[in-house]
């Protein structure tokens, strides 16, 4: 490893995020944490479906909740690394993390050192404007746009100003609704089904939990845990059946058979009553 391998780790892991939109994340870290959060969630492994559907809502309204008190303290707070008059138009409708990498860009595109031409790297895997775009825009007295952030960067605020700033969204869809003619009629009846789940929710039957019938005497015990770690029976032993419980009688010690079945049991006896 140490001779073969480490000596050239930056060409062929490189080689394979720098043509991805990774946003940053080259590991799977934040995978094993939040798949460590939904079992913590679930609790039990033996429990129905419809209970780790509800326990994996559960987790992700709140991870919501967390992600929009986050994104609202950004949107109220003004870093000192972002007075620069590039960041006009984007503040404070971009994530500070994001705000942080163009600010690691902008020192770059500042730098009187000679840089390398534009491979186009860090547009490509963060979706942010690299050191070459920032310095375009200084020596033309232009500010960042809204446009040019990935909208993974954007804030909350942002997703819904740009909802409420579309007024050409009602057009479009009279737009849409006059193609529907030259359809087939079998595309015009797809088309009319998912207009109508997409307004009124889908007719979707879901199967519920069984009614429980109590029915009269003793109720069964359940004596298997609801957990077990059991194995499952091997073929031979479905073949060869359940092992037969081995009897050890109480009076003699011996097994394969019990106190009602002793052979010594009326030997016992007579001695007693010859002793009367």
């Amino acid at each position: 490893m140490k001779t073969t391998w480490l000596p050239y780790k930056e060409k062929f892991v490189r080689a394979l995020t720098v043509q991805y939109l990774h946003l940053g994340q080259v590991a799977t870290s934040r995978v094993e944490g939040n798949h460590a959060m939904l079992k913590k969630r679930i609790e039990v492994s033996s429990q129905n479906l419809l209970h780790a559907f509800l326990c994996i809502d559960r987790a992700i309204c709140n991870q919501l909740v967390e992600r929009k008190v986050r994104a609202a303290a950004t949107g109220t707070r003004v870093m000192h690394e972002t007075q620069d008059a590039v960041f006009s138009g984007i503040l404070p409708q971009v994530s500070k993390f994001a705000c942080m990498q163009i600010v690691k860009q902008l020192k770059i595109a500042t730098d009187d050192e000679p840089r390398s031409e534009c491979t186009g790297v860090f547009r490509q895997t963060m979706g942010l404007p690299c050191s070459h775009e920032l310095q375009w825009l200084k020596s033309r007295q232009h500010t960042l746009r809204i446009i040019d952030i990935h909208p993974q960067w954007r804030t909350q605020q942002v997703e819904q100003q740009e909802v409420r700033t579309d007024d050409n969204l009602i057009n479009r869809i009279e737009g849409l609704i006059r193609e529907v003619p030259a359809l087939s009629a079998s595309q015009q009846h797809r088309a009319l089904d998912w207009l109508h789940n997409l307004v009124h929710g889908p007719h979707v039957q879901y199967i519920q939990e069984p009614a429980v019938v109590h029915t009269r005497g003793r109720r069964p015990r359940n004596t298997e845990a609801v957990s077990s770690t059991r194995r499952d029976p091997s073929l031979f032993e479905h073949v060869a059946g359940p092992r037969r419980a081995s009897y050890h009688c109480s009076l003699c010690g011996e097994e394969g058979h019990d106190v009602r079945r002793c052979p010594r049991r009326y030997n016992s006896q007579e001695a007693v009553s010859g002793e009367h």
